[in-house]
């Protein structure tokens, strides 16, 4: 928790406004790390559900579909639909490709290393262009809205949590007393002014 506070404090400080959110993830790891997870638990609680339009995965070390291991159970509901951008390093390709081209033993496949190397600069170029396109769509947000909404947030849980407590004894004892549901109107009537309503 005080992790995300100084995360939203830090974005409201520091910054106007924010275009987009890219949230970087190897892509052959099944359920991302948690790294990830955690990135992902955070911005859902830092950020309206508004800004969901902004914000975009790139997943690494993707060369085709195929090697792309990522579940997609581990994103939030919310950010199912954000743009998903997929990406073998070019610069690593080829900088791989040319410590090993001149080994002995690869003389026999410096021509297909060397086409892998050409199109993962050609993917990651289309990649770059998705994104842009991506990007110039977006509208900004003020950030002044990160930090209430995270407080608001927080000030939820606790009151849930006193909500939902006398309910679960009622219905606990719903099967032993007849009059246990004529216990929730009070219930109700509490859980109405705390939500602000008459």
């Amino acid at each position: 928790m005080i992790r995300r506070k100084s995360i939203a404090t830090e974005i409201q400080e520091r910054l106007d406004h924010v275009t987009a959110i890219l949230v970087f993830a190897n892509g052959t790891v099944p359920r991302g790390s948690g790294g990830l997870h955690s990135a992902l638990s955070t911005l859902s609680t830092i950020f309206p559900d508004t800004w969901a339009k902004n914000i975009a995965f790139t997943f690494t070390n993707v060369a085709n579909p195929l090697s792309w291991n990522f579940c997609q159970d581990a994103i939030p509901e919310v950010l199912k639909a954000a743009p998903q951008f997929q990406i073998d390093n070019p610069v690593a390709l080829q900088e791989k490709y040319l410590g090993l081209k001149g080994a002995p033993d690869m003389k026999n496949t410096r021509t297909e290393m060397h086409a892998e190397v050409k199109d993962g600069e050609q993917s990651g170029l289309e990649m770059l262009v998705g994104l842009f396109d991506w990007l110039d769509d977006l509208e900004q947000h003020p950030t002044t809205e990160v930090v209430p909404l995270y407080e608001k947030s927080q000030d939820i849980k606790p009151r849930t949590t006193k909500l939902l407590a006398p309910m679960d004894q009622v219905v606990a004892t719903k099967a032993t007393s007849p009059g246990a549901l004529s216990a929730l109107i009070p219930i109700w009537k509490r859980t109405a002014r705390m939500w602000g309503r008459k």
